[in-house]
């Protein structure tokens, strides 16, 4: 099991600190005993390389890559990363190649897919490349969920996806996968934007892995358009898989996080651009919780 768990945002939305760039987009450096990943690559690769050296981020000693989905916020940092991680595995589901577009409530259609430099890196590094679609262990306490069933009544993706420009064609983002770590309080997920749901992938982890219970959730959670009903189912399906700690960035939605806040008693560490998020060696006991009623 791993003791020392440390989770840095290279980027994300926002800066807390003015000599760190941020942009749209989400890129974790994670550390995991004395092993390193980084999960996604935000938009550009700009800010990731200049904030991982601003912070003491390492990159070049990645043991391994983590593309969480293919949208271009995610994976449009590969070209400009390229050259700081040679010979480093990367970890893809194969959908995260398709065309994707997202189609505005103001009509605007707007092409989100993985840049066209990112595919030419993927393209040149294919002997690099582990496809992921079934659950992937990494190394002992830490694997990957692989594509996420949907099973929940209340969970979407998050937004009107399109694998076509004429947008006929939803897309189910099968490609979305987190990244689950063991730690001495419990489970940690990590999510790129949780398209396929935060409960879907806890539950599916939980199924996986024949556990019980979760510790914390890390990362983008695409609560931005959740209606107060999906909001209270998920809190209430967290509670009962004894999650305690939630650490939203990136695309959870600040009215989102607030709801939660107000309502439930998790424990929410927010992080923007800089933040660090270190995981306390020691275990706990969990907190009794009375389960909140609905509305």
């Amino acid at each position: 099991m791993n003791t020392r768990i440390k989770i840095t945002v290279l980027v994300e939305n926002r800066s807390a600190r003015r000599n760190l760039a941020a942009e749209h987009g989400l890129s974790l450096w994670i550390q995991i005993g004395r092993k390193h990943l980084l999960f996604d690559t935000g938009a550009s690769g700009v800010a990731v390389r200049r904030n991982s050296k601003t912070l003491g981020a390492p990159i070049q000693k990645t043991h391994a890559l983590i593309l969480s989905h293919g949208h271009y916020d995610h994976t449009g940092g590969l070209a400009a990363l390229e050259s700081r991680l040679p010979d480093v595995p990367i970890f893809a589901h194969p959908d995260c190649l398709l065309p994707r577009y997202s189609h505005r409530h103001s009509g605007e259609v707007r092409e989100i897919g993985m840049p066209l430099p990112s595919r030419a890196v993927l393209d040149r590094r294919k002997k690099w490349i582990r496809w992921v679609d079934g659950p992937r262990a990494l190394f002992p306490g830490a694997g990957l969920t692989g594509k996420i069933q949907r099973r929940t009544s209340f969970e979407d993706t998050g937004g009107r996806f399109f694998l076509d420009s004429a947008c006929r064609h939803p897309d189910p983002l099968w490609d979305d996968q987190a990244l689950w770590i063991d730690t001495p309080r419990g489970l940690v997920l990590v999510f790129g934007c949780a398209h396929a749901g935060v409960v879907n992938a806890v539950e599916q982890v939980c199924r996986q892995l024949r556990v019980s219970r979760v510790f914390a959730l890390v990362g983008g959670f695409h609560w931005g358009n959740a209606s107060p009903g999906r909001l209270w189912k998920t809190g209430r399906a967290l509670l009962r898989r004894g999650i305690q700690v939630l650490v939203p960035c990136h695309c959870s939605g600040e009215a989102a996080v607030h709801f939660f806040r107000r309502n439930f008693p998790f424990e929410i560490v927010s992080l923007t651009t800089g933040g660090e998020w270190n995981l306390p060696a020691a275990p706990c006991q969990p907190r009794q919780r009375r389960l909140p009623r609905f509305p």
